[in-house]
């Protein structure tokens, strides 16, 4: 069965076919949600040969229109953002790069694809390759999404063949991040290849280009730094009985443009999470959700603190797994798991991980705050997929 998130992005995919097929003056008068308040509605308006038709340039696995059908007809936020995110590329595409020719009526050259093998598949194939080419300066990418966080690819033949050939003679150590991107970026620029992140969104839309303009990011960058509030105040985890309120788990960097950085452990996933929470439309960005990457990334700013925290993290998960043992049988109460599995997170991780990082933040010396505002920006970088080795793609939001 797929997950909500493939649901949620296949169905996008299909909204994006439907209006590239019907053309620009027909989504325009189609694509209204006050007109056609839910996907019954819609469908109803849209007929049954465009729906069939615009399913052929839909490449899905795992995914069916059954599904789709399904997931939109019970979740409405889901139908109206597509619509909305439909309606916007189609109108807009051409502010990305005006070789994308989709508002004639008609399919032009476009296949629209979420977890294909053809495209998404051997893109990642590329990536894993590029990945281990190391490059001096630069922290290896935890995974594709660090990259690129594309959630759907729109893709012609072209596209397809020029990917799949790529993929035949590119090996280790003579394929790198130069030259995926240079693949993708001149795919990009004849309008046969557009990589799309999705985010929900129930007002207006934004396309946001993302590693198109160098200049632009490196502005954008310079702009986060840390504020004068500098870090919450975190205390140390005290164990207190079941139902009762302890100290938070969690610490949070402020930011100067109003975001912050969140700093814990999730106990459920049993990992170290540093999470970017921006403001406005950028209210999640994204995270890091390995110590293990973090100190990585860490290590180019201050290599003794990052190994200071990765060896106290390590210890401290060696305790908490062995703690976690003595809870199980309580899995059957929920609640109380949940409870007594958080409180063995902050005392054997928490505990022993933000007493190094809360001072490192709170210093206040010039070059300390030089230091620190260097590290919030690799973060971010990397977080958001922004990196200099990070490939484009447009943000949907």
């Amino acid at each position: 069965m797929a997950d909500k998130t493939a649901l949620a992005e296949s169905s996008q995919a299909l909204f994006c076919a439907i209006a590239d097929y019907i053309g620009s003056a027909k989504t325009n008068r189609l694509f209204d949600t006050e007109k056609y308040p839910d996907y019954v509605e819609f469908r109803k308006a849209l007929g049954a040969g465009a729906y069939k038709t615009a399913l052929k340039r839909v490449i899905t696995p795992g995914v069916g229109p059954t599904l789709i059908d399904k997931f939109l007809n019970e979740n409405n936020d889901w139908y109206k953002s597509s619509v909305l995110i439909g309606k916007k590329l189609l109108n807009s595409i051409t502010e990305i790069d005006s070789d994308y020719k989709i508002k004639a009526p008609g399919f032009q050259k476009l296949f629209y694809f979420r977890g294909d093998q053809e495209v998404m598949g051997n893109i990642e194939g590329l990536f894993k390759i590029a990945n281990k080419s190391p490059v001096k300066g630069q922290a290896k990418f935890g995974n594709v999404n660090k990259w690129s966080p594309a959630d759907i690819y729109l893709a012609s033949e072209k596209a397809k063949k020029i990917i799949k050939k790529t993929l035949s003679t590119a090996k280790p150590g003579m394929f790198s991040f130069v030259e995926l991107n240079i693949m993708t970026s001149d795919m990009i620029d004849t309008g046969d290849l557009l990589p799309l992140s999705l985010k929900k969104t129930t007002k207006d839309v934004i396309l946001q280009k993302v590693n198109f303009d160098k200049k632009e990011e490196i502005k954008m960058l310079k702009k986060i730094s840390i504020s004068p509030k500098r870090v919450t105040d975190w205390k140390p985890y005290k164990k207190v009985k079941y139902g009762q309120k302890a100290e938070t788990r969690d610490m949070r960097v402020f930011l100067n443009n109003k975001g912050e950085i969140k700093f814990r452990h999730d106990p459920s996933a049993k990992r170290f999470v540093a999470e970017f929470i921006g403001s406005g439309a950028e209210a999640r960005a994204g995270s890091i959700g390995s110590m293990k990457v973090f100190c990585e990334l860490f290590r180019f700013v201050d290599k003794n603190t990052a190994s200071k925290l990765l060896k106290a993290y390590n210890a401290g998960e060696v305790d908490y797994f062995k703690l976690l043992k003595k809870i199980e049988f309580l899995r059957s109460d929920k609640k109380r798991f949940d409870f007594e599995r958080g409180a063995i997170s902050a005392v054997t991780i928490i505990n022993k991980i933000m007493p190094i990082l809360k001072p490192w933040f709170k210093r206040t010396k010039p070059k300390d705050v030089e230091q620190i505002n260097d590290f919030i920006r690799i973060m971010y970088q990397y977080i958001t997929s922004r990196t200099p080795l990070s490939g484009k793609f447009v943000i949907a939001k």
